[in-house]
């Protein structure tokens, strides 16, 4: 999965004009790092890190030359925002560019990447699944994994329905002296077994 996201045009071009100008020592030698984190893009150049906020999807790094820096600054633009995307190796940041005639078309600029996605992994589950299985969702992967499926409130029904079973089943077995923390430590330890047995074994 790659990212898009839409980011204000000035302070994207102020972030990147103050980063050109920084020089750590005689000469620039670092590739510029972005981070995409979903309401933000974080860059860091020669050791500076600064942050634009933004909104979009996909969450990653890239490298990219040093003087890509000064290049992608260069970006004329009327624009409120812009959008700022990866895609296929490269990074893209929409703009307007210049004619000979100094006139202004709308752009884009590009410049090569080496991207590494961390977008939550997307779960696949049966048609139907079994309760166990829903139940054993955040044993097996992350919030972010199990949000970004779409199963969180898929997985809070399931967690309602189960406090449910649990109220009735521990007043049944309330004369064998088992109460319902007891009820609720062996369910769980029995899903993790049969569903996520690599999973820890606390909760």
């Amino acid at each position: 999965m790659n990212a898009e996201y839409q980011v204000c045009a000035d302070e994207l071009k102020q972030v990147l004009k103050t980063l050109g100008k920084f020089r750590k020592g005689k000469f620039v030698i670092e590739d510029a790092i972005f981070e995409f984190l979903s309401d933000s893009i974080d860059i860091t150049f020669n050791g500076m890190s600064m942050s634009v906020d933004a909104q979009g999807e996909g969450k990653g790094k890239l490298k990219i030359k040093s003087g890509a820096i000064r290049f992608l600054s260069s970006i004329p633009c009327k624009e409120e925002t812009v959008k700022v995307w990866v895609k296929e190796g490269s990074l893209h940041i929409e703009g307007l560019s210049v004619n000979k005639d100094g006139s202004l078309h709308k752009g884009t600029r590009s410049v090569d990447c080496e991207w590494m996605d961390i977008s939550p992994g997307v779960i696949e589950l049966p048609m139907d699944p079994p309760l166990g299985l829903i139940l054993s969702l955040p044993f097996m992967y992350t919030k972010e994994e199990v949000a970004s499926s779409g199963y969180s409130s898929v997985v809070e029904k399931a967690e309602e329905q189960l406090d449910s079973i649990f109220s009735r089943t521990s007043k049944a077995l309330y004369p064998l002296g088992i109460n319902e923390k007891e009820l609720h430590e062996f369910i769980y330890a029995s899903l993790k077994k049969r569903y996520a047995p690599d999973a820890p074994t606390n909760n």
